[in-house]
C-alpha cells in the first residue's frame, strides 16, 4: 500500500540536523519495538544500524509508536520511525532525514478463501486486487 523512508527521531537537545549519517554517531542508543511485536520493523532498524558499523544498543522497548516518541522526548535515546510520523509534531523531538534511509513497506495480507463483506469493502477501499475480490 505504502512505501516510505524512515527518519531519525532524536531528542531536541541533541541538536541533530539532516541528513544524518548514523556512522558518525558512536553507539546510538535506540528506543524500539520489541522484536516479538514487530519483527520486520525491528529487523529493518537493527539491520540499518548494524550496516553502518554501529553496535545495536537498544536502551528501551515500547509497543506503541507514540510511547517510543515520548521516550525519545524524555532523552532516553533515538528512534527510527516512518517519515509520516512527523505529523505527530511532538514537543522535545526532531525528525531528521537519514543518509540512505531504509524504506518501510506497508501492505495487506488476507486469507485467499476469505469472502467476508468487511474484507471485500476494505480491499476495495485500499484498491487491492486479489482472489478475495472475485
Amino acid at each position: 500500500l505504502v512505501s516510505e523512508p524512515l527518519v531519525a527521531v532524536t531528542p531536541e537537545a541533541w541538536g541533530a540536523e539532516g541528513p544524518l549519517d548514523l556512522a558518525a554517531l558512536a553507539e546510538v542508543p535506540l528506543v524500539l519495538f520489541p522484536r516479538t511485536v514487530a519483527p520486520a520493523f525491528h529487523d529493518l532498524v537493527t539491520g540499518y544500524v548494524a550496516a553502518r558499523g554501529q553496535p545495536v544498543r537498544i536502551v528501551q522497548e515500547a509497543i506503541q509508536m507514540q510511547t517510543i516518541i515520548s521516550l525519545v522526548s524524555a532523552g532516553l535515546g533515538m528512534a527510527l520511525a516512518p517519515a509520516s510520523l512527523r505529523k505527530l509534531a511532538r514537543a522535545g523531538v526532531r525528525y531528521v532525514d537519514l543518509v540512505d534511509p531504509p524504506i518501510l513497506e506497508t501492505g495487506l495480507v488476507w486469507r485467499r478463501d476469505e469472502a467476508a463483506p468487511t474484507l471485500q469493502g476494505l480491499l476495495r477501499l485500499a484498491g487491492a486486487d486479489g482472489p478475495a475480490l472475485d
